[in-house]
């Protein structure tokens, strides 16, 4: 589930540049292997000691939320093809898993400057309003992907004569 910040979250200590905040954050995934499936888990992170703020501006915290926001989605993504997917084995899982993970990564980053650029860091505010709005959908339309841990069954192959 996804965590609401508000600017007691940020505390780390301002970089010397022209930002007014910054958050941190990381996508981690996990997997423990049981007999004949794993359990995975797919988590947004958010990285208090790491983010920081200059001044507390509302406008400025939801920008930031939707920060946060878009990792939440790229995890649903993430959960979703895995879940979707059908694996022999751990191994397969697993390597599946880390190409997913490395696509979904740069899709992030993408998605991150795309949403500062077309917002102008939160100054734009209609564009703001716009964004807001579709990451909010698009997380609703992921909403059955919002658990972190799930498990995945594995399906041996089947050799037909």
């Amino acid at each position: 589930m996804n965590k609401h910040l508000s600017w007691d979250d940020f505390r780390g200590k301002p970089e010397p540049r022209n930002s007014i905040a910054s958050t941190h954050y990381d996508l981690i995934k996990k997997c423990y292997l049981k007999e004949d499936f794993a359990t995975v888990q797919i988590v947004a992170v958010f990285f208090p000691s790491e983010s920081w703020k200059r001044k507390k501006k509302d406008g400025v915290l939801i920008h930031e939320q939707k920060h946060f926001d878009i990792v939440e989605l790229f995890a649903r993504k993430l959960r979703k093809k895995i879940q979707e997917g059908s694996y022999t084995n751990y191994n397969d899982l697993i390597k599946k898993l880390e190409d997913l993970y490395r696509y979904d990564q740069k899709e992030l980053d993408h998605y991150q400057n795309q949403y500062d650029r077309a917002t102008n860091y939160s100054r734009n505010v209609r564009r703001q309003r716009k964004w807001n709005k579709r990451i909010s959908d698009e997380l609703n339309d992921l909403s059955n992907y919002k658990d972190n841990t799930f498990i995945v069954n594995f399906q041996p192959k089947v050799s037909s004569y």
